[in-house]
Formats: structure tokens, sequence, C-alpha cells
């Protein structure tokens, strides 16, 4: 399942066109987004491959990898709504003066 939705998402590539780390980082990190959504923010989970990938891959793996889990984000998980926005609190001052101290 998690081979067939990557699949889905490389778009002019082929599955055992990958390298093997390339393979290896999308699987997990796919693994990932989908079992552990709950647990673990997608972007965390996206940045944490990035990290993989640059230690471990070729830089040109970088972002392709952003690329094919980000559209798989976007395809499974529905767009985060902001929170609703805070009322703004108004503070009145008195109207009391301040006397002049004797």
């Amino acid at each position: 399942d998690i081979d067939t939705l990557i699949e889905e998402h490389l778009i002019g590539w082929s599955f055992p066109r990958l390298t093997r780390v390339t393979r290896a980082i999308l699987r997990t990190a796919v693994a990932q987004i989908c079992y552990m959504a709950g647990d673990v923010a997608p972007a965390v989970i996206i940045d944490e491959s990035i990290m993989l990938a640059r230690k471990y891959d070729d830089d040109s793996a970088v972002p392709f990898i952003n690329g094919v889990l980000d559209s798989i984000v976007r395809t499974l998980l529905p767009p985060a709504t902001p929170p609703p926005r805070a009322e703004k609190i108004r503070i009145k001052r008195s109207a009391v003066k301040k006397s002049n101290p004797p």
C-alpha cells in the first residue's frame, strides 16, 4: 500500500528508478504520515526525511523527497484550519485624575 501511494505521486519517475536510500526514506515517511499522523505533525515528518536525505542521499534527492511527501500530505490530510481569531481586549483607563501631592 505504501509503495503504491508513493508511485501515484511520482511524476515522470518509476519506483524502481529511485535509489535504495530514497525509497527507504519515502517508505518510512509515508508510513509515519499514514499510521502516526495523530502523534507527529506531517511537517515534522517531512523535515526529518529531508534531514535524512541530506545526510545519506544525493543532494538532488532533497527537493524530490520534499515534493513527493508534500504531495502525499496534501492528498491524504485535509488542510489545517487556522484557530479562531482571539478578540482584542480593550482596557478602559479610568477617568480619575491624579491629584498633585501637597
